[in-house]
C-alpha cells in the first residue's frame, strides 16, 4: 500500500533482520517495537524520532516543531498526551475521519465514571478505552533506548520528558470491526510470553471478554 510513497521507507523484518538486530525475533510485540524504534533512532539520520502506531495521528502540522522548541538542546524527550476518538452511534457520515468528539484521561474517573457510563464504566481506564500514557518525541544522538511510551538510558534509567500537551489523536480501532479484531487478537495470544506477563489491564480484560461473547 505504501511502496513508492515519497518519504516512506519500508524494512523487511525477516529472520535475517532479527538475527542481525538482536539474535532472534522476540515473541512479544513490545520488545519488537523497542528494538525497531531504537534501531531507527540510532541509524535514520534524523534529529528526533516519534514512534506512533497506525491508529495514532499528530494533531497539527505545527506540533512537531513546537515540541522541538521545548528542548532546544535536544537532551530530553518531549511527551505528547492522547485524545481518544469517539464514534457517535448515529453518525455514519462524518465530514472527515477526524471529525467528532474526543475524550482525555481523568484521574478522578472512579468518582463519576459509573454515573456517566453505567455498566460500561468497567471497560474504561481513567475514562478511556485504550492507553493513558501517551508517546514521546525522542532526540537522537544519546544512545537512548526508545520504548513504546518512553525512553531510557543504557543502564535502564527512565528519562523524564518535557510535557508538550495533548497532541496525538488515538483511534482505538479505526472502525468498530477494527477494534473487535484488535481485541480478538489480544484474547487469543498467550498470557505469558518469554516469561513476561501480558500487560492487559482489567479494563482490557473486560473488553476482550465482552467482545468474544457478542
Amino acid at each position: 500500500l505504501v511502496t513508492g510513497v515519497e518519504g516512506v521507507f519500508l524494512t523487511n523484518t525477516d529472520d535475517a533482520y532479527w538475527r542481525d538486530l538482536c539474535g532472534e525475533r522476540p515473541d512479544y510485540i513490545i520488545p519488537r517495537q523497542m528494538h525497531n524504534a531504537t534501531r531507527v533512532n540510532r541509524s535514520a539520520g534524523v534529529d528526533w524520532l516519534l514512534h506512533i502506531d497506525a491508529d495514532e495521528f499528530v494533531r497539527r502540522p505545527e506540533t512537531i516543531p513546537e515540541a522541538m522548541n521545548l528542548a532546544p538542546d535536544r537532551d530530553v524527550p518531549v511527551h505528547f498526551g492522547m485524545l481518544e476518538r469517539l464514534r457517535y452511534a448515529h453518525d455514519d457520515s462524518p465530514q472527515t475521519m477526524f471529525a467528532g468528539a474526543y475524550r482525555i484521561p481523568s484521574d478522578d474517573f472512579e468518582m463519576w465514571g459509573s454515573e456517566v457510563y453505567g455498566r460500561f464504566a468497567k471497560f474504561l481506564k481513567k475514562g478511556v478505552s485504550a492507553h493513558v500514557v501517551g508517546k514521546v518525541l525522542v532526540p537522537t544522538g544519546h544512545d537512548f533506548i526508545q520504548g513504546v511510551h518512553d525512553a531510557k538510558t543504557l543502564d535502564g534509567t527512565w528519562v523524564s520528558p518535557r510535557p508538550a500537551g495533548r497532541h496525538l489523536y488515538h483511534f482505538d480501532g479505526l472502525t468498530p470491526l477494527h477494534m473487535i479484531l484488535k481485541l480478538a487478537l489480544r484474547f487469543d495470544r498467550p498470557k505469558v510470553i518469554a516469561g513476561m506477563t501480558q500487560p492487559d489491564g482489567p479494563h482490557r480484560a473486560q473488553q476482550m471478554a465482552f467482545a468474544t461473547k457478542h
